[in-house]
């Protein structure tokens, strides 16, 4: 191998990545082994996932996917990005995306995504929040854009989420 491509990444430094795989250069292109280029790029908060493209005689593409932000997350009074993939990443204001919701709550990385689920699963436009809450009763509130608050019960979520979208 003496040519290494690295294609669709916007968020990830690609001298970073460029970097890790440089062990890469020299061998043979039929002992690339998916599962330790996995290994290695696991330390990479942002891939969400990555394929190998083999060129034949010696260049090797990398297809990397990159995980995408769905919130930021207030944790021990820092902020940080909570991917798709349930990881989160340091903020850097360089990659904030307008508009992403901000998370507070102890452990609210742990039951965003279940609860983000129910909200999809029910229709709720989940464009319209500004904040998530999450309290260790096992309870959400939202703040919605125009500062309407919704504060959920414990139980019966799905029937919750019905009655808001009815009314």
């Amino acid at each position: 191998i003496n040519n290494i491509e690295i294609v669709e990444i916007k968020k990830i430094n690609k001298d970073k990545i460029f970097d890790t795989l440089s062990i890469f250069y020299g061998q043979s292109i039929f002992d690339v082994n998916e599962k330790e280029i996995g290994k290695i790029l696991a330390d990479f908060v942002l891939i969400k996932n990555f394929e190998v493209k083999r060129n034949y005689p010696n260049k090797i593409k990398f297809i990397i996917n990159e995980s995408k932000f769905i919130g930021i997350l207030i944790k021990n009074k820092k902020k940080y990005f909570l991917t798709d993939n349930e990881k989160i990443y340091l903020f850097n204001e360089d990659l904030n995306e307008k508009g992403l919701p901000i998370i507070y709550g102890k452990n609210a990385q742990k039951y965003f995504k279940a609860f983000n689920i129910s909200l999809k699963k029910n229709k709720f436009d989940i464009n319209l929040i500004k904040n998530y809450y999450f309290f260790q009763s096992n309870r959400w509130d939202l703040i919605l854009n125009n500062d309407l608050i919704i504060k959920f019960p414990i139980t019966n979520m799905n029937e919750a989420i019905k009655l808001i979208n009815k009314l």
